[in-house]
């Protein structure tokens, strides 16, 4: 019996590489890679929210609680899908979205331990950055996405596909 490395050591000896070619990520299922892949920008490529909630400043919350609530203006509303229009200004809230990015200046999307009042907030809550993703949190600039010889339609060890 012929061992299966000599087999498969004469069979791709026997035959040439196809040519590569260029495909839409959405056609590369089962194709093996010709070049390394690397991601071409951070994703997310801004900080953004991870529920629905009130950007403040993390300063204008210090010390608050339920028996020591801060009062805030709501100064807009930020849906996910749009650029920040305006900074979080001293004693304000920005009304966000989930997926939004955060304003300028804003540290805290403050979602549990407030209640509405009308166009104000009570914030009864500062722990800094909470309900927020970082950007490149899942795929920082420049990561190695897939090495040469990589067949797609498998998980990578990173989790990435």
């Amino acid at each position: 019996m012929i061992p299966l490395a000599d087999v498969q050591r004469e069979i791709l000896g026997a035959v040439a590489p196809l040519a590569p070619i260029t495909v839409p990520v959405r056609d590369a299922l089962g194709l093996v890679t010709t070049r390394d892949v690397i991601a071409g920008e951070a994703v997310p490529p801004f900080a953004n929210t991870a529920m629905d909630g009130y950007a403040v400043r993390a300063d204008d919350t210090t010390g608050a609680g339920p028996e020591a609530p801060v009062r805030l203006a709501v100064a807009g509303e930020l849906p996910a899908g749009r650029a920040p229009e305006q900074p979080v200004g001293e004693g304000e809230a920005i009304r966000i979205m989930t997926g939004a990015p955060m304003p300028g200046a804003a540290s805290v999307p403050l979602v549990r331990g407030s209640e509405g009042l009308s166009n104000r907030r009570r914030a009864n809550n500062s722990a800094a950055a909470q309900h927020t993703t970082r950007a490149a949190a899942a795929i920082p600039a420049r990561m190695m996405l897939d090495r040469t010889g990589c067949s797609n339609g498998r998980r990578a060890a990173n989790g990435t596909y």
